[in-house]
């Protein structure tokens, strides 16, 4: 979308609903499509003392244009009339529920829009004179903007209401007021619109519930460029709601809702995702790769289909170049590719025959981290992706890095992997880690990280060892060891484990042996039990020994088991 584009739509959004004292409008290309208007049920209604006859018709535009601005949701619409059979001037306004369902807010008066906005009160009121009609003075609620679209936006989940005024309400906005009709309330959901409240960091009306895209510091730190994925939260939504994602170019949120939720066609669907039982949602998104640079976005959460948005961003992004990228295109005798990231390299290894692109980018806003600690200063995310498919194979990912940077023990290599039945989550994929060099190994990509593990929720260990009762097994046997850390934390947990033999005078720190597995059956993950399992291969030759089976864990942890061997 152009700047002309952008400033078009914005504009479109104000003029269309901030119409008090507007001149000049911008007009579609060719003229506006008919819209087929059908009477509400119930209208029209003749009010009891004969003097008005008020009447409420809906209808849709599909997918219109403004301008060179196309649309990608239809837009519903309303238009209300209403009658003056009297030989009297009769003053009309209106009501709706703005920041509350139900809870209907007079047009007129200026607290209704708050400090900022209190001069737009008068955009509504009707002066009628004997015999005229709404339709007759061009008022904006019937006649809409000239050159737009008739009428206007029909808001799920509101309900509008005609008051008579006894004065007009631009000499006395406490005026009395009477209620003549009210029009069902709109199918859908509510979205409040908070003209009390402060305004956003961008000047404009806050609606429904702030979504937040989560960066390193502060909002305005927030580094999104093409293919880059990063964390969104909200709270205060509809619980357990399945919401979808959508990023759009010059579409502030306030005027986009007031325009009936719909969106310019320029933009980009980002995913699903589904609010918890408290409401609280938290997903991640992907930039797409033909977003434009240097352009303002903002993200929305809702349904396009019923013009739903109950969340957005209060404050736009703009979508920049990658700090450090770069692209490698194998061949299938190639088996090896390295990429260049400022100080930071990245190797692949892959199956020969593999051909296609392999890309890599870093930035400082990636998807929310858990288990775990950013390493690095600042702490990058690495958006690592292949342009083909290994066909079920792996590739082994090294991250080679500054040791000025990251000093001490090497981190952990973290993959924001994708899990049968749920989203994504970031898992340990470290198959080794040395001063300097991080590497793993994966089936899918983008993105990684590097980063020092948090303390494992440990558990157990579970029958056939007890936590209870004394541990007797014979010297020689293997000895299934369970424990759960809540979760599968890759096979990469266990850092050692020993078998301590109790001391003696001569030797009070006792003798430590090496817990061997037996052949290569090593550590394994059961995810329907929720349970790792070691096997130990115990030694013969400690028969009539007294100790502990100690396991020392990569978080730093250590837990143990006493036990006795028999002959």
């Amino acid at each position: 979308m152009g700047k002309r584009a952008r400033a078009l739509w914005g504009a479109s959004a104000v003029l269309v609903m901030i119409a008090g004292g507007v001149g000049v409008a911008p007009a579609f290309a060719e003229d506006p499509p008919p819209v087929d208007w059908t009477m509400m049920p119930g209208f029209p209604v003749v009010t009891a003392d004969g003097d008005f006859t008020v009447s409420f018709e809906t209808g849709v535009m599909a997918t219109p244009d403004f301008g060179d601005v196309a649309l990608l949701n239809d837009l519903p619409l309303q238009r209300i009339n209403v009658v003056n059979h009297t030989d009297e001037v009769r003053y009309i306004d209106f009501g709706v529920d703005v920041d509350v369902e139900g809870v209907i807010e007079p047009l007129w008066r200026g607290e209704t829009y708050g400090d900022y906005w209190g001069s737009t009160a008068g955009a509504f009121g009707v002066r009628l004179e004997p015999g005229q009609s709404i339709a007759d003075t061009g008022a904006f609620v019937y006649s809409g903007f000239a050159g737009l679209f008739e009428g206007v936006p029909r808001y799920g989940g509101r309900t509008v209401v005609v008051y008579e005024l006894a004065e007009d309400p631009a000499v006395d906005p406490d005026t009395a007021a009477t209620e003549i009709a009210r029009a069902p309330r709109v199918p859908g959901d509510f979205v409040p619109v908070h003209f009390d409240g402060p305004t956003t960091p961008e000047g404009t009306v806050p609606v429904g519930q702030e979504l937040s895209v989560v960066g390193p510091g502060a909002p305005d730190e927030v580094q999104l460029s093409p293919g880059v994925t990063a964390s969104v939260t909200a709270s205060g939504l509809p619980a357990n709601r399945e919401l979808e994602l959508w990023l759009a170019p010059g579409v502030d949120y306030f005027y986009m809702t007031l325009l009936g939720g719909i969106l310019p066609e320029t933009a980009f669907s980002v995913g699903t995702t589904m609010t918890d039982a408290s409401g609280e949602l938290a997903a991640t998104f992907t930039v797409p790769a033909t977003a434009e640079f240097g352009t303002a976005y903002r993200l929305f959460a809702g349904t396009l289909a019923e013009n739903y948005w109950p969340a957005g961003t209060y404050r736009s992004f703009t979508i920049t170049q990658a700090v450090s990228s770069a692209s490698d295109e194998v061949e299938a005798t190639e088996t090896e590719a390295s990429l260049v990231l400022g100080s930071t390299t990245v190797d692949f290894s892959f199956p020969a025959g593999t051909t296609g692109m392999f890309t890599a980018a870093t930035s400082t806003t990636g998807p929310l981290v858990d288990q775990f600690s950013l390493a690095g200063d600042p702490p990058l995310y690495y958006h690592l992706d292949y342009s083909g498919s290994f066909d079920g194979g792996a590739v082994e990912v090294c991250i080679q890095y500054d040791t000025e940077n990251i000093p001490g023990t090497p981190p952990r290599l973290w993959h924001h992997a994708p899990e049968p039945g749920a989203a994504f989550r970031w898992v340990d994929i470290t198959t080794s880690a040395v001063p300097g060099r991080v590497c793993g190994v994966t089936t899918s990509f983008s993105p990684f990280a590097l980063g020092y593990r948090d303390t494992f929720d440990f558990a157990g260990f579970f029958d056939p060892v007890s936590m209870t009762e004394p541990n007797v097994a014979k010297a020689g046997q293997s000895i299934p060891v369970r424990f759960s850390l809540t979760g599968d934390q890759g096979l990469g947990v266990v850092t050692s484990a020993r078998f301590v033999v109790a001391g003696t005078v001569l030797n009070p720190a006792g003798e430590m042996l090496d817990a061997a597995t037996p052949g290569a059956s090593g550590l394994t993950y059961d995810p329907a039990t929720d349970r790792y399992t070691f096997v130990w291969k115990t030694q013969k030759a400690w028969a009539q020994k007294t100790g502990a089976f100690v396991l020392e864990l990569s978080d730093g942890t250590t837990h143990q088991f006493a036990v006795s061997f028999k002959r």
